[in-house]
């Protein structure tokens, strides 16, 4: 997974940037990081190891364009993140 750094507040991850970019975003708040959109499912490690290198935990999920199938099927990967999502 591709990570890039939009600033102090933003980090954007893309799985397959060269076959079929499908993006997720990071965006650090106050008490941890959101996670806006879940990408594909099987994401979850890298979006997990992605966190864990930018030092917080993901305290929120906003899934804004994919089908809440696919939220439920990335989501169960992370056990870790028991936050409500938007």
């Amino acid at each position: 997974m591709r990570v890039t750094t939009h600033g102090a507040y933003l980090t954007q991850l893309t799985r397959l940037p060269h076959v079929f970019p499908v993006n997720c975003y990071l965006v650090r708040e106050d008490d941890g990081l959101t996670l806006v959109d879940v990408a594909l499912p099987g994401s979850a490690p890298a979006i997990r190891a992605a966190a864990r290198k930018l030092g917080a935990p993901i305290r929120a999920s906003c899934s804004r364009m994919r089908t809440w199938i696919t939220w439920a099927r990335s989501t169960r990967y992370m056990k870790d993140c028991r936050a409500p999502r938007c």
